[in-house]
C-alpha cells in the first residue's frame, strides 16, 4: 500500500479564513476562534495559533478518523512560540467521558514532544517522547511523524529525520468518539505556535516514507515533487526559518556534468531558480527579516521526491551568484535567481602549489584545493574563502578531511613531478585540468556539491548497463562517421632533476627596507642561471643563510656599515616556479638587502615538449590533438593507441538523449537514479542505433503542472573489453587484447 493509497486526511492548513480543507477527503474543519494565518517553512502560510486566544481546529469523530488496534500514522510540521505550558498539538482525546484515544503534544514537565495512547479510553496508558531530538526549541520549525504499530506492537516518534523513539505497546488504542483537534486537547491545553501541514494516514509509514516526508513530501503524495532550500543563515542546514522555497517556485533550470565528449574536467554547475515575488520577498534591497540574509554565495539545494519508494535524492546544490527580480509593480513580479557552483569560482582564482613529487592524481587534487582554501559547495559548515559567514579567521576555520569535499579512486600514474610549470599565476582550474590531463582521468562536481575524480580505467571497467531506453527517449541526437581520429598525437614532456643544490634564483638591484616598516617580502623567481636565463621549475629551496645567500649594508651600494647581523631571512611561501622570502630588519637604521641575494635548491630543468603520433592512414589523416600533455613517452604513446583504437574508425553514435517522465513512472525513477557516468542501453530503431553510452552531463527542466523534461550529454562506451594491466578480467592474452589506456 502506498503513501496515497493509505492517506486518509490532508490538510495543508493554507486558509485566511473558514474551514481548514481536507485535500484528500472530507474531513474539513471548523476554525473555531478566529485563528490566524503567518509565515510557514515548505508552504507559504501555516495556521497561527494562540493559546490565550484559545485556537483550536476540530471535527467530530467519525469512522474515517477513528484507529482502534490499528496501524496508524501522523505526521506535522510545526513551530512553537512558547513552552510555559503543556500544549496539544493532535489529539483524540477527552478526559471526562472516557474518551482516551491518542494524542500529540508538548509535554511542559518532560520539556518533550510526547505520543500517548489510551487502550480502554478510561487512563491513559503510556507515551514516547522524543528523546533523540531533546528539548525544543521555541520559534523553529519541526517535522514530527508518530505511528502506532500494530504488528509490531510499539508506539514510535521520530522528529526531524532523526532516530526513531520507541516503546512496546501491545494493548492497542481505543476507538473512542473524541473529536479531532489541531491546537488543543482535552478542551484545554492549547498550542502557542504555528502548524502547517498536517497527514493521517492507516498504515504504519515505512522509513522511506517518513524520510520522504521530512523532506517536503507533500499531498497528493503521487507526483514528483521539487524541494527548494536556501542556506539563508550559513550554518550547514536548510532546517531553519524561511529556508524553505518550494511554495514559491515557479520554474527551475539546473545542469551538471561535462561540456563535451571525453574532456577531463567538468563545467560548472548551474542552476536558474524562477520564484513567485508579489510580496517582495525576494528583493533583496527590500527591508524584510528574510531579505536581510537573501544575498550572494548563499548556498541552494534542489532536491527530487519520487513517489515510487518514495525515494528523496539532491539533485543540485551550489550558490547563489545573482538574484534579479523583476522592476514595476505590473511585471510578472517574478524574482530570477542565477546559481553557480564551484568550477566558476576556481577559474581565475590562483594559489601557490608547491611541486607534487610521486603523487597521484587524487593526491595533487588535494593539494591544489588545499592550497587555494576555496572548496566545492559540498563542505557544508567549513571554512571556504570569500563566502560571508565560513570566512572568518579563528571562527570558522576547521577544514575538515578530503573525504568531505572529495570523492575519489585513487590515480593510474604516479607522476614523477607535477606542478614544476605552475607558478603564482597559474590559476586553480588550469592546475586542475593539467593534472587530469596526465592522469587521463575525468573530474566534475557532483550533485551534492562535492568533487568526483574518476582515473582512466574506470569508465573501462565498467561493463555493466544500469538501464536500457528501448525507443522510449524523445529525442536522440545522432550522426554517423563524424569526430572520426585516425591520426592521434600527443605531447608529452622530458625533465632532468639536478643532483645538488644550486642557485635558483637572484636580485640584480638591491631592496631596501625601512626600520619603521621592517619587514619586506622578495619574490624569487627561478631561473636558469647557466643557461641563459630561462625559466625552471624547482624544489627543497633553502632557506636564506646570512653571508651564503644574502647581506645587508646601510648603503644601497654597499659602502656603507654592514647591517647582515641585524636581518633575519625565512621562506614564507614555496611553489614549483619560486619561493617568496620574507626579510626582517632587526636594527633601528634603514638597511639594504645587496643585490646578488639569491635563493638555492634543487632545479627542475623542462627540456620542452615532445610529441607521439599514433595512425591507421597516413594518406587520408583526420588529424587529433589530445588537448593536454602526459607525463613520458609511453604514457602518451600509450594514449595515443588508446585514441586511434576508440575514434579510428567511422560508427554511430549520439551526443544527447532527451527524456520526459512527466506521464513515465519508470522514466522519473531513472531521471533521479542516473547520474554522470551511469552506463545506459540505448537503442533506437529508425537509425538501427543500439549501443552503450556513459551519461556524462544531465540538464532538468522542470515547470509548472509537473511538465518535467531531461537532456542528458551522452558519450560512447566500450564497445569492446580493452586490455588491462593487472585487473582481473581485462588483462587474459587472447582474450582481452585491445589496447587499453595504459
Amino acid at each position: 500500500m502506498t503513501m496515497q493509497d493509505s492517506l486518509i486526511a490532508y490538510y495543508a492548513l493554507q486558509e485566511a479564513s473558514g474551514q481548514a480543507l481536507d485535500s484528500h477527503g472530507a474531513n474539513h474543519l471548523t476554525r473555531n476562534n478566529g485563528i490566524g494565518q503567518a509565515v510557514g517553512f515548505h508552504s507559504r502560510y501555516a495556521a497561527a495559533f494562540t493559546a490565550a486566544s484559545l485556537h483550536y481546529f476540530s471535527i467530530a469523530d467519525n469512522a474515517a478518523l477513528s484507529t482502534g488496534d490499528i496501524d496508524f500514522t501522523g505526521a506535522v510540521r510545526f513551530r512553537l512560540t512558547s513552552k510555559a505550558a503543556e500544549m496539544g498539538i493532535v489529539s483524540k482525546w477527552v478526559t471526562g467521558s472516557n474518551n482516551r484515544e491518542y494524542i500529540l503534544l508538548f509535554n511542559s514537565g518532560l520539556d518533550r514532544f510526547a505520543f500517548g495512547v489510551s487502550s480502554a479510553g478510561t487512563v491513559f496508558d503510556l507515551y514516547v517522547t522524543a528523546d533523540t531530538l531533546g528539548s525544543p526549541v521555541v520559534n523553529t520549525w519541526y517535522s514530527v511523524v508518530f505511528w502506532h504499530d500494530s504488528v509490531a506492537n510499539t508506539i514510535n516518534i521520530q522528529a526531524n529525520g532523526g532516530a526513531v523513539d520507541s516503546a512496546a505497546y501491545a494493548l492497542g488504542v481505543f476507538n473512542g468518539v473524541a473529536p479531532f483537534e489541531i491546537g488543543r486537547y482535552d478542551a484545554a491545553n492549547y498550542l502557542d505556535g504555528r502548524v502547517e501541514r498536517y497527514a493521517f494516514a492507516k498504515k504504519a509509514w515505512s522509513a522511506a516514507e517518513r524520510s520522504a516526508w521530512h523532506a517536503g513530501f507533500a499531498h497528493p503524495f503521487t507526483t514528483v515533487q521539487w524541494p527548494v532550500s536556501v542556506d539563508l543563515n550559513g550554518d550547514g542546514d536548510y532546517d531553519d526559518d524561511n529556508e524553505a522555497l518550494t511554495d514559491y517556485v515557479m520554474a527551475l533550470d539546473f545542469q551538471n556534468g561535462f561540456s563535451q565528449q571525453f574532456s577531463p574536467i567538468g563545467r560548472d554547475n548551474t542552476a536558474t531558480l524562477t520564484l513567485r515575488n508579489d510580496t517582495q520577498r525576494f528583493s533583496p534591497e527590500h527591508a524584510s527579516v528574510f531579505s536581510a540574509n537573501w544575498t550572494r554565495s548563499r548556498q541552494i539545494r534542489i532536491q527530487q521526491i519520487d513517489p515510487a519508494g518514495p525515494t528523496v535524492d539532491t539533485m543540485y546544490t551550489g550558490w547563489i551568484d545573482s538574484i534579479a527580480p523583476d522592476p514595476g509593480s505590473r511585471a510578472s513580479r517574478r524574482c530570477t535567481v542565477y546559481c553557480t557552483s564551484y568550477l566558476q569560482r576556481v577559474q581565475s582564482a590562483e594559489a601557490f602549489v608547491a611541486i607534487q613529487e610521486s603523487k597521484r592524481a587524487n593526491e595533487v587534487v588535494e593539494a591544489v584545493i588545499a592550497a587555494s582554501g576555496i572548496y566545492p559547495p559540498g563542505i557544508s559548515g567549513r571554512w571556504m574563502l570569500g563566502i560571508p559567514g565560513r570566512s572568518e579567521i579563528g571562527v570558522t576555520t576547521y577544514l575538515g578531511e578530503a573525504a568531505d569535499w572529495l570523492i575519489a579512486e585513487s590515480g593510474i600514474t604516479v607522476f614523477n613531478y607535477i606542478g614544476d610549470q605552475w607558478g603564482d599565476e597559474t590559476s586553480i582550474y588550469s592546475a586542475l585540468r593539467d593534472t587530469l590531463a596526465r592522469e587521463a582521468g575525468r573530474l566534475w562536481i557532483n550533485r551534492d556539491g562535492k568533487m568526483e575524480f574518476r582515473n582512466r580505467h574506470s569508465l573501462i571497467l565498467d561493463t555493466t548497463s544500469d538501464a536500457t531506453f528501448d525507443n522510449t527517449m524523445r529525442l536522440l541526437a545522432y550522426s554517423f562517421g563524424d569526430d572520426v581520429h585516425n591520426r592521434v598525437t600527443v605531447r608529452f614532456r622530458t625533465r632532468e632533476v639536478g643532483d645538488a643544490p644550486e642557485v635558483l634564483s637572484r636580485i640584480d638591484r638591491a631592496v631596501k627596507i625601512s626600520a619603521g616598516n621592517p619587514t619586506k617580502t622578495i619574490k624569487f623567481r627561478y631561473r636558469d642561471l647557466t643557461g641563459g636565463g630561462a625559466r625552471i621549475g624547482g624544489r627543497n629551496a633553502i632557506p636564506p643563510v646570512a653571508n651564503t645567500d644574502y647581506t645587508a649594508n646601510s648603503a644601497e651600494g654597499g659602502g656603507g656599515s654592514d647591517l647582515t647581523a641585524s636581518m633575519t631571512a625565512k621562506i614564507a611561501i614555496e611553489s614549483a616556479t619560486g619561493t617568496d622570502v620574507q626579510f626582517t630588519l632587526t636594527g633601528g637604521v634603514d638597511a639594504w638587502i645587496q643585490s646578488g641575494a639569491q635563493i638555492r635548491g634543487t632545479a627542475i630543468r623542462d627540456y620542452g615538449q615532445a610529441s607521439v603520433t599514433a595512425t591507421n592512414d597516413d594518406v587520408n589523416p583526420q588529424p587529433f590533438g589530445y588537448a593536454g600533455e602526459m607525463d613520458n613517452e609511453a604514457d602518451a604513446q600509450g594514449m595515443a593507441d588508446f585514441i586511434l583504437s576508440r575514434d579510428g574508425t567511422p560508427r554511430g553514435k549520439s551526443k544527447t538523449l532527451h527524456i520526459r517522465p512527466l506521464t513515465n513512472a519508470a522514466l522519473t525513477t531513472l531521471s533521479q537514479t542516473l547520474g554522470v557516468f551511469s552506463r545506459i542501453t540505448a537503442i533506437e530503431d529508425q537509425t538501427g542505433m543500439s549501443a552503450d553510452y556513459f551519461i556524462i552531463s544531465e540538464k532538468h527542466t522542470v515547470r509548472a503542472k509537473g511538465a518535467y523534461e531531461v537532456i542528458y550529454g551522452i558519450e560512447p562506451a566500450n564497445s569492446v573489453q580493452y586490455w588491462v594491466l593487472g585487473v582481473a578480467g581485462f588483462s587474459e592474452l587472447g582474450e582481452t587484447t585491445w589496447i587499453g589506456p595504459f
